[in-house]
């Protein structure tokens, strides 16, 4: 849960972060809705804390769209079509564009048949999946995302080279009175963006979240970045990120192995990732107030537990709410390097800058 923490130099409203990045990718050739969808996902990410898919990723997105890596135009369109499952194509827009899109006919598949199911591919990285799983959560459904990396990332258990990605998901879930559950992880130790922050703002990183290149613990983020992620629960991690990652990507089309394109590495062309969509109507299945009363039941268990010394016990997702509650009013926090970017970001875009600085 939450994020690797850095020195916060730099406040900025989310209102004012979320114009600017809807600004920056129409004048990159994106269409208000689109840009708007963008922004909204990447501000999302800021709010609870997930700095590694939020704004610090503009600059690698927006040059994608100027190199012909990503479309800012492309709309993403329904392949197949049977009751309740789909597959879109992405046609290679944004990544966020596309997983919005397809979370949105899973829940109207949801709703109509108990359960939807859409698989994309020509998609692109596309963000904090929470923000997908959310969309669900928020109709009373079960929210479920499933993404393959935008990098290979980790090896496989044994070996040296990376040949999967870190293949997040997330699953999300109402409450009653309590905070809804919102279960957002990768299989790596860490993001990868996460890496990229702490390199970018010269931090070190903890020894359990990476190998250099000859398989060894690292606290050098930048050794790191040569190396691999290390997979959660060792051998298991490694396991759940290989069979999400075919869940992804196999059933729509999309790359897997050596044929997923990196984000950073390959700016001009697409990677035709692929995303799973999944929402599943609860009030089909059980009494809906009555569920909410047993996950505010469950939260109340789990909470009950004797703590260690100085410790608080929290649900999946729960501190990320929190965040979000809180920087809504106080403002996000980011690193100068960010700042720094962004406004270089801007000049070569032509944009108002976001600070002057």
């Amino acid at each position: 849960m939450g994020d690797y923490r850095f020195e916060a130099k730099y406040t900025v409203r989310h209102e004012i972060m979320g114009k600017w990045l809807s600004n920056l990718y129409m004048a990159a050739g994106m269409g208000r809705e689109d840009s708007e969808i963008c922004a909204d996902t990447m501000v999302c990410a800021d709010l609870r804390g997930v700095y590694s898919h939020g704004a610090m990723r503009a600059p690698i997105y927006a040059q994608r769209m100027r190199e012909g890596g990503t479309s800012p135009v492309n709309q993403p369109a329904v392949a197949m079509d049977f009751q309740a499952v789909a597959v879109m194509d992405g046609k290679n827009a944004m990544g966020q564009v596309v997983s919005y899109r397809a979370m949105e006919l899973a829940i109207s598949k949801a709703d109509k048949f108990g359960i939807g199911c859409v698989a994309s591919r020509g998609s692109n990285h596309c963000g904090m999946l929470s923000y997908y799983s959310d969309m669900a959560q928020k109709k009373d459904m079960f929210g479920m995302a499933f993404t393959v990396g935008s990098a290979n990332f980790m090896a496989p258990w044994g070996g040296l080279d990376a040949r999967v990605g870190n293949n997040p998901y997330s699953v999300a879930f109402p409450a009653g009175k309590t905070a809804p559950v919102n279960l957002d992880m990768a299989n790596s130790m860490v993001a990868r963006g996460k890496v990229i922050i702490a390199a970018k703002t010269g931090t070190s990183i903890p020894d359990t979240w990476m190998l250099d290149a000859h398989g060894n613990p690292t606290t050098d983020p930048n050794e790191g970045l040569k190396g691999t992620g290390r997979p959660v629960g060792d051998y298991k991690g490694f396991g759940v990120a290989y069979v999400f990652g075919i869940l992804s990507a196999m059933l729509s089309g999309a790359a897997f192995g050596d044929e997923i394109r990196d984000l950073y590495a390959s700016i001009g062309n697409g990677q035709n990732l692929g995303q799973t969509m999944i929402a599943i109507d609860i009030s089909k299945f059980v009494d809906l107030k009555r569920f909410k009363d047993r996950i505010d039941e469950s939260a109340a268990y789990v909470k009950s537990s004797r703590k260690k010394p100085n410790a608080e016990i929290f649900t999946p997702g729960e501190p990320e709410y929190l965040n979000e509650a809180r920087q809504r009013v106080d403002g996000i926090g980011y690193p100068m390097e960010v700042i720094r970017d962004l406004g270089k970001i801007s000049g070569e875009f032509g944009i108002e800058a976001l600070v002057k600085l």
